[in-house]
């Protein structure tokens, strides 16, 4: 921990935010109340299409149904992601810097 430092977890955190907020972009059939729909983020589905209540076909903070631990387990998908390609890359860096 301390040899990358609080900035670079920091940094990943935020990237992860962001990550996880941009997958919902990523559209997958899923069953909720015994009615297909469809859901939104990747690798899980963290934001549900709520049939008879939303707006069919649009995925709204608002009106459709939010899992807050799928949302979680997807901020540190991502947030490991970046932060073991920016560990790797200063790694590699270092590495180079020392031939």
């Amino acid at each position: 921990m301390k040899r990358f430092g609080r900035s670079s977890l920091c940094i990943s955190l935020g990237l992860g935010i962001c990550a996880t907020c941009l997958s919902v972009l990523i559209h997958r059939d899923v069953t909720y109340a015994g009615e297909a729909t469809f859901g939104g983020g990747w690798p899980l589905v963290f934001l549900v299409d709520q049939p008879g209540v939303s707006v069919t076909g649009r995925l709204t903070l608002l009106e459709d149904v939010i899992y807050p631990m799928a949302f979680a387990l997807d901020v540190l998908f991502w947030a490991a992601a970046f932060w073991f390609v920016g560990a790797g890359s200063r790694r590699l860096r270092r590495l180079r810097l020392n031939r």
